[in-house]
């Protein structure tokens, strides 16, 4: 495990108060943020590790992209089938001899596939959507595919279901789910086993311009549509606060739009005000809570602060940033509907 590193604990109950991510220097500092805050909270670090940081996070920009997370999500009770894809990528990852490592978190599982440094975002999202085909099962969240995304830490207590988060091998997928259930009842004493010898050579990507649409479909977790890439970057258990800028910023825009269109479409977007502010903030503070509502995503939600800084984007008039900014930052998962718009 590289050090530093991002640590964050929160809590399974919504609307609880969460501390902060914080950064541990060393072995000794992650130690002792786990053993102040297992079993009382849920425990994660971080899945990719960074080169440069603050008091409290990562830098986006030194992001070491040199593995992929594969959560098998048996959340909705389809654990069975989590189990059966995990098998089937695991047998052909061993098939490949690609290194990858693999635990049960309490309530499903996950693999990590251990990689060259690759480029960009992008070609972690070719790679998993091979792991899909393998898979054969919607199981596999396509939300891994996330720099912010955290994991919960080997041997502690997954609050919601009850066990704790272990690692696995070969051995203990022969002996089936019932044993590895059993076997979560406390903590391991093994250590991850690690399987192949090779890295993975993430593949190549076409140049952005001169992909096809990838993503034709207009996704929602509320009720306002969304862009496929802040879909993504928000659908996580504590997202970082780019993300949740870039997400009021559209939502901002597409009310702005409608705005616009209620009153005959004369209008810029960015120059609606009065009432329609109100309106505008009221509706992004709802779809934003309705985000929050889903199992295990944004558990860090706070209604006033959401208040505040929704306040502040709308009525600066902050609108959503071009495709290309957000291709660039590592963000997009495909070419959508909007780009070239």
């Amino acid at each position: 495990m590289k050090f530093p590193r991002e640590m964050w604990a929160g809590s399974h109950i919504k609307g609880a108060i969460n501390p902060s991510r914080k950064v541990v220097e060393n072995k000794e500092e992650y130690e002792q943020f786990v053993k102040a805050y297992n079993g009382k909270m849920s425990v994660y670090t971080s899945v990719y590790d960074y080169n440069d940081f603050t008091h409290n996070r990562g830098l986006e920009h030194s992001i070491i992209l040199d593995r992929i997370f594969l959560d098998f999500d048996a959340h909705d009770g389809n654990l069975d089938e989590a189990y059966g894809a995990l098998v089937k990528v695991h047998n052909w990852l061993v098939s490949e001899d690609l290194k990858h490592s693999m635990a049960f978190s309490g309530r499903g599982f996950y693999i990590f596939v251990y990689g060259e440094t690759a480029g960009n975002i992008r070609q972690i999202r070719a790679f998993f959507d091979i792991c899909v085909d393998v898979a054969q099962s919607t199981t596999l969240d396509a939300s891994v595919i996330n720099t912010a995304r955290l994991r919960r830490v080997l041997n502690t207590w997954n609050m919601v279901g009850a066990r704790y988060c272990i690692p696995i091998d070969t051995d203990d997928i022969a002996q089936g789910i019932n044993w590895i259930l059993q076997a979560s009842s406390g903590p391991s004493i093994q250590q991850p086993k690690y399987y192949g010898d090779k890295l993975v050579q993430w593949p190549e990507v076409k140049e952005f311009h001169a992909i096809p649409i990838e993503i034709d479909s207009v996704e929602s977790p509320g009720e306002l549509p969304i862009l496929p890439c802040l879909k993504n970057a928000v659908m996580v258990e504590n997202p970082n606060h780019r993300a949740r800028v870039l997400l009021v910023q559209w939502y901002n825009e597409i009310l702005s739009e409608m705005a616009v269109l209620e009153t005959g479409g004369f209008a810029s977007p960015r120059k609606v005000g009065g009432p329609a502010l109100r309106t505008i903030k009221s509706s992004i503070c709802k779809e934003v809570s309705t985000i929050a509502d889903n199992e295990n995503v944004w558990i860090d939600y706070n209604e006033q602060e959401t208040h505040k800084h929704v306040s502040f984007i709308v009525d600066k008039r902050y609108m959503a940033p071009s495709c290309n900014t957000l291709i660039n930052e590592g963000l997009c998962v495909g070419k959508c509907w909007r780009y070239g718009q």
